[in-house]
């Protein structure tokens, strides 16, 4: 899920030559063994409570008063929405909480919403007997120095992270100067923190399963989104998520079309199986900077 992401900073040029080193092409068949979705919950502003499931990228359970309404993810200028069943879920993330609100669609669409929950710091003051400000949520505590993670303070060192229990999602984009960029984050579906630290390795697939051609992915300390800066071990508390961000040329070149993609597949640090994802990229320049692994911050954009 989408978890404390900030509007970027765009970058016009980058001389980034220097770090450069291909990404590495190996890697397994795609892991698709499913990962167990985890209960997040948060706390509304009637004081009741509100739990959120996130079995894939694309998919939100969401269950408040004794319904539950499966979504879909849709369109959306900023956050995260899923909508489906005349329901939508719109999920948005600042430096010390998230957001979300949960509205009906169709014919009832802007009227009230149904209700509007957050976990990490208390939602906007509520009469409800069962809602104490004063007691945050412990899943929302923050482990010291890391940004973005949630569930309660973390060890010193956690177990590196496995492909089974992470899912990936793109996040946010952001364009400037004839570059384009892409954020994306593995989520922690497990129910113990784990750690990711380095570069993922990267493929993009057309429609028809091919991969991109005449695409090289270049892993880069320094992309459009952020600069140099080795990778770092990122912890993750059950539910939270770490960025990592590409950038490619998107204009043209001369007569020649530009690619298009329509799958990702992504294999975390340190692992070897697959996570994928539809995506649709266009690197008309014929080559993907992709960045380490970092922790979410303010200088992570959001869908």
């Amino acid at each position: 899920m989408t978890r404390l992401a900030i509007t970027s900073a765009l970058v016009a040029t980058l001389s980034l030559a220097a770090c450069e080193k291909p990404a590495d092409k190996t890697g397994a068949a795609p892991d698709r063994a499913d990962a167990q979705a985890v209960d997040v919950a948060y706390r509304c502003q009637d004081g009741k409570g509100l739990t959120a499931k996130y079995p894939d990228a694309r998919t939100a359970i969401v269950t408040y008063e004794g319904q539950t309404f499966t979504l879909t993810l849709a369109e959306s200028a900023s956050g995260s929405r899923f909508a489906g069943g005349g329901r939508e879920w719109w999920i948005k993330a600042y430096p010390d909480r998230e957001e979300g609100t949960l509205s009906p669609t169709g014919a009832a669409a802007g009227g009230p919403p149904i209700a509007v929950c957050s976990r990490g710091a208390p939602p906007a003051p509520t009469t409800g007997p069962e809602f104490n400000p004063s007691i945050p949520p412990k899943e929302a505590e923050t482990a010291p120095g890391q940004p973005g993670n949630s569930g309660g303070p973390l060890p010193v060192s956690a177990p590196p992270c496995r492909s089974g229990d992470l899912s990936l999602r793109r996040v946010g984009e952001d364009a400037g100067a004839g570059q384009r960029a892409v954020t994306y984050a593995f989520v922690n579906n497990a129910r113990t923190p784990c750690s990711l630290k380095g570069f993922p390795t990267l493929s993009w697939y057309d429609e028809n399963g091919k991969a991109l051609a005449n695409v090289r992915v270049v892993q880069s300390e320094a992309t459009m989104f952020e600069s140099s800066g080795p990778p770092t071990e990122v912890a993750l508390a059950p539910g939270a998520r770490a960025v990592f961000h590409i950038s490619f040329g998107g204009l043209q070149q001369g007569s020649r079309p530009c690619p298009v993609s329509a799958r990702l597949q992504a294999t975390p640090p340190e692992n070897t199986q697959i996570l994928e994802l539809d995506d649709r990229i266009s690197p008309c320049a014929g080559q993907v900077r992709v960045g380490p692994v970092r922790a979410e911050t303010a200088g992570t954009t959001s869908l």
